[in-house]
């Protein structure tokens, strides 16, 4: 497999620290306003769901190119839900009498240790993919 590296866009979220992004030699549309972006909160059910899905498809890989699909989608879903979070705290932090925010800060104060302990479990499952070798090649160490 060559080697390339992995970028995933999401068309509801684009990076917030990038002005244009180019994708194959064209330049894009520049990214949206930081108040532009919407929020909303993430169903921690269908969070665990995905997650542990994700973690599933990645032992039931069969092929190379079936992990970097695997890769790719939880690459998409971690970069979503991480976005949201940031809003949440970011806008909290813009004004901590919010108690929209407030309560939206909170709740992935308390989801994270059950976020994080998910996605354990999707990198173990990535470190015991038998094409290990071949992601290595294509993504590095």
């Amino acid at each position: 497999m060559p080697r390339r590296t992995l970028v995933c866009y999401d068309d509801e979220v684009k990076m917030p620290f990038v002005n244009i992004i180019f994708t194959n030699g064209r330049q894009e549309e520049p990214m949206q306003k930081f108040n532009d972006y919407k929020y909303e909160r993430p169903d921690l059910d269908a969070v665990r769901e995905t997650i542990s899905a994700l973690t599933d498809a990645m032992h039931n890989a069969r092929t190379p190119d079936e992990a970097v699909t695997v890769i790719e989608r939880n690459a998409a879903f971690t970069k979503r839900l991480a976005t949201l979070a940031t809003l949440a705290e970011i806008r909290f932090t813009l004004n901590t009498e919010d108690s929209f925010y407030k309560a939206e800060k909170e709740f992935f104060d308390e989801a994270s240790p059950v976020i994080d302990s998910l996605s354990l479990a999707y990198s173990k499952a990535l470190l015991a993919s038998p094409f290990r070798t071949q992601l290595a090649q294509t993504y590095g160490q």
